[in-house]
């Protein structure tokens, strides 16, 4: 199984280069603030790096585990699976409905209490920074979300 993360590992590593130095081509920063390239630098240099940690997890051996996975997953897997798919396809039909705030909050929330299994409080905790907390950086960088009823 580790030739496979081996091998998955250098496929990302090649695509977080190539985002890497598409997004070079791009304006890094603008008067105005970030610029078109700034997401690429950061999401291909942050993908190459974890490719290089998970190719090296799985190639030294003390960090490496050969270790079966089961297919299919069972049905508990399964199951956490076809809810997280589902809670983001409903994200994709509400966002523009209900805004970022409220469906980022109804996501996090039910992904941490239904398929992460968090207690409630730390869920909605978590779920309250997350989603009104990356609505307002957001909202300083200039970069605008869907905004629900009233503003909201």
């Amino acid at each position: 199984m580790a030739r496979a993360y081996q091998v998955v590992s250098v496929l990302f590593l090649l695509l977080g280069l190539f985002v890497l130095y598409e997004s070079l081509q791009l304006r890094y920063f603008t008067r105005l603030g970030p610029g078109s390239g700034f997401f690429g630098v950061w999401l291909g240099s942050l993908m190459a790096v974890l490719a290089v940690v998970f190719f090296l997890q799985n190639t030294l051996p003390r960090w490496r585990r050969d270790e079966q996975l089961d297919f299919p997953p069972p049905p508990r897997v399964q199951f956490r699976l076809a809810v997280t798919v589902g809670l983001l396809v409903l994200t994709v039909v509400l966002l523009p409905v209900v805004g970022f705030r409220l469906t980022i909050l109804g996501l996090a929330l039910l992904l941490l209490t239904v398929v992460g299994r968090q207690h409630w409080l730390i869920a909605i905790v978590m779920s309250l920074a997350v989603s009104f907390g990356t609505f307002y950086v957001f909202d300083l960088l200039g970069i605008f979300l869907p905004r629900g009823p009233r503003g909201i």
